[in-house]
């Protein structure tokens, strides 16, 4: 372990090098902290056509029936349940809230993007918004 530090210092050419590598680093586990920072799913259904506009809390079917599950989303664009643990991005995911036939996955990132727009005005984390409209939106390009 000595012998790898001294290798890792004594590979920098000055200290100037060795600030921007440490500097690198920590931004790094910083950007990897963000993949655990999960809140509540409060919005309204992003599924293209629905007319319901009412945010609410939403659940996991599965288990909806034992102890509730309810989802929650981090600003890598990945949703989960809080009961089962089950996470997937969350253009893999499927949507029911009765006001479109049966469970839809999301096929339109303006629908999802005009959700994520009156999510964004109810928290004051614009940081955590601005992360997950960038990530979603990677999704959608890279899905097609």
């Amino acid at each position: 372990m000595n012998l790898f530090i001294f290798f890792l210092f004594s590979s920098f050419e000055n200290k100037k090098n060795l600030i921007k590598y440490i500097y690198f680093l920590i931004n790094f586990f910083k950007k990897l902290s963000y993949i655990n920072d999960y809140i509540n799913l409060y919005i309204a259904c992003p599924v293209e056509g629905s007319s319901n506009n009412q945010s609410y809390y939403w659940d996991h079917f599965d288990c909806w029936e034992r102890n509730g599950g309810q989802m929650q989303i981090n600003s890598g664009g990945f949703l989960r349940s809080n009961e089962c643990g089950q996470t997937d991005a969350l253009i893999n995911w499927r949507f029911n809230c009765g006001y479109h036939h049966g469970f839809q996955q999301l096929r339109n990132i303006e629908r999802l993007a005009e959700v994520l727009n009156v999510m964004s005005k109810a928290t004051t984390d614009q940081l955590f918004i601005g992360r997950l409209l960038g990530s979603v939106s990677a999704m959608f390009l890279n899905q097609n």
